[in-house]
């Protein structure tokens, strides 16, 4: 017999859908690469001159100076970039910005993201980057790969759960692949949907999809670390230093956030298609003063932790000591115009090379106040990467993993999730990705299996009670008619001022009696703020069909099932009634 993909277990499936999603996503995040090389030649190359130095895991060399060219021309060259990302944007506005945040609201609401948007998000952010746009390329390979994981699953026919589930996997495939950190990426799909929570069921299919495309595109570009090898033994001497820096990192992180937020609240105002120029050329004029904000910014790490300092006043008119000062704010900015004004590209990224210069500041501080403890800028600045990510994503785990990866640096543990953790806390809730939600509890995708059961919800004073009862001094006759009559197998009894006395049953009753010689007393009662769970648990145990209602001891009526079950159906109408028709359309479509 025939099986198909979505007939087979969990992980037997994952094994085959996660390959096939590694293996088409490090193929077209290895030609994104290329074609951000090939458009930083043809524009920011050609027109300003400008070849910023690259990291050691790149293909480029770490040593190439960053030649003055035609510097004054940099305005030009991002603006360039950006009229040409902003063509694209009138037509496919969906590419604009970072695309995580609109790949995460896509998981959370189970939207399709079409296959059309990883190769126009390719293009787009390789404009951006090439023209020299302060972006990183973590954002765009996380939606070019979330794109290809939805698309793909979909054409497998694999049921919306996986769909929806593989946009995550896409997410940490993308960004697990550029970085040169598959475990890291592994662990970013299910940290980064949720502020404080994880989804599980994504790691696995993410270290397969992960690993799978870090070999492709290893394959050409190097199996090297991202930032190169970090080799100086730990100091616990440096323990105060790295918490010093976790708290300027969370304050930094609270201004790069609240930056970002006022410069797309500002760019929002100006038509889309015009409005990543415009930002494109403010970048670029800082540009001019700060050479270091140029493009992706991976080179000026290596060349931060190595101490080579003779490069960053070599190419700027400002004094080197207000370079290094205003660095951190200057990419900061930087970073808000290209991205926050629509220019195609990665936040994340940058929050790598804002925290390195963070921590070149600080470090040059203290190597200044005490040399024997800081011999070296380098432990600094990798904790200062590290801990702004954490503070400004909201990624802490994921955060000391990925710079542990990319700079091969397990030795710093300590520092790093001391710095991690002080971080986190003084940033607080301020994150680059807007409206996560706080745990799976509430994504609306997870909101059924924490929602409380609607039996629960509705109370017994919803329902119509029947009003039938029997007085103590009433003949069995009339207990008898009564019953057949409304073909009930109990009634409830009071006294002569309506207080609940006990149910007589019909069966074993005898003719000529009276009630109060058949009446049961201390059966289970409910009150009219009882939920419809706790009546029907009251049903069940007394192997009834109906239960009385009693308040301050005064019978207010009979609840019974047909009463409980015509109410939950008029509850169960309310809660689901006018849902999307396109999404009945799309689900019935996808299901045949």
């Amino acid at each position: 017999m025939k099986i198909g993909l979505k007939e087979l277990p969990y992980y037997e499936k994952w094994i085959i859908a996660g390959f096939l999603i590694g293996v088409i996503s490090g193929i077209t995040i290895t030609l994104f690469y290329f074609t951000t090389e090939l458009f930083s030649i043809l524009i920011l190359r050609t027109i300003s001159g400008i070849e910023p130095p690259k990291a050691f895991g790149d293909v480029a060399s770490l040593s190439l100076p960053l030649p003055r060219g035609y510097i004054y021309l940099l305005p030009l060259s991002v603006g360039l970039g950006g009229l040409m990302v902003g063509i694209i944007l009138y037509f496919i506005p969906e590419i604009k910005g970072s695309g995580t945040d609109y790949s995460i609201s896509a998981y959370h609401n189970s939207k399709e993201i079409k296959w059309y948007i990883a190769p126009i998000k390719l293009v787009a952010s390789s404009l951006t980057l090439g023209s020299g746009g302060s972006a990183g390329d973590e954002g765009p390979s996380a939606v070019i790969s979330a794109s290809i994981g939805n698309s793909l699953t979909r054409r497998l026919g694999l049921p919306l759960e996986d769909s929806r589930r593989a946009i995550a996997i896409g997410i940490g495939t993308g960004i697990g692949i550029v970085f040169k950190s598959p475990i890291a990426g592994a662990l970013l799909s299910a940290e980064i949907l949720y502020r404080r929570d994880l989804e599980p069921d994504v790691i696995f299919p993410s270290l397969i999809s992960a690993s799978t495309g870090y070999v492709i595109y290893g394959y050409f570009t190097g199996y090297e670390p991202l930032l190169g090898f970090y080799n100086l033994p730990f100091d616990p001497l440096r323990l105060p230093i790295y918490a010093i820096m976790g708290v300027i990192s969370g304050i930094l992180s609270i201004f790069y956030v609240k930056s970002f937020r006022w410069v797309k609240e500002t760019f929002s105002k100006v038509p889309l298609w015009i409005s990543p120029t415009i930002g494109g050329i403010i970048m670029g004029g800082i540009g001019i003063l700060f050479p270091e904000v140029i493009g992706k910014g991976y080179g000026w790490i290596d060349l931060a932790e190595f101490q080579d300092l003779t490069k960053f006043s070599s190419s700027s008119p400002l004094p080197f000591i207000l370079i290094l000062l205003f660095l951190p704010f200057a990419k900061i900015i930087a970073t808000d115009l290209t991205v926050g004004s629509g220019g195609s590209g990665g936040i994340f990224a940058p929050g790598l090379v804002i925290g390195a210069f963070a921590g070149l500041d600080l470090g040059l501080i203290f190597n200044k106040i005490t040399p024997t403890v800081v011999p070296y800028v380098a432990p600094v600045v990798v904790i200062g990467m590290v801990s702004f990510l954490a503070g400004s994503v909201k990624v802490p785990l994921s955060a000391i993993i990925l710079v542990t990866e990319i700079t091969d640096s397990i030795q710093l543990l300590p520092g790093t999730m001391i710095a991690v953790a002080i971080s986190y806390i003084v940033s607080g809730r301020y994150s680059l990705i807007e409206g996560l939600p706080e745990s799976r509890k509430e994504s609306p995708v997870h909101s059924a299996e924490f929602e409380v059961p609607l039996l629960e919800k509705i109370r017994v004073r919803e329902c119509h009670l029947d009003e039938t009862s029997v007085r103590e001094d009433d003949q069995i006759e009339r207990v008898l008619r009564i019953t057949k009559e409304k073909g009930l197998r109990s009634v409830p009894v009071t006294d002569d001022n309506n207080n609940f006395v006990g149910v007589i049953y019909t069966r074993n009753l005898k003719r000529g009696r009276k009630v109060r010689d058949f009446v049961i007393k201390g059966v289970p009662v409910i009150s009219p703020d009882s939920s419809l769970e706790h009546a029907w648990e009251v049903m069940v145990a007394s192997r009834s069909t109906s239960v009385p209602v009693v308040d301050g001891g005064k019978l207010m009526g009979t609840l019974t099932f047909t009463s409980m079950l015509d109410r939950y159906k008029e509850r169960e109408e309310e809660v689901f009634k006018g849902p999307d028709k396109s999404d009945k359309e799309e689900n019935s479509k996808h299901e045949s």
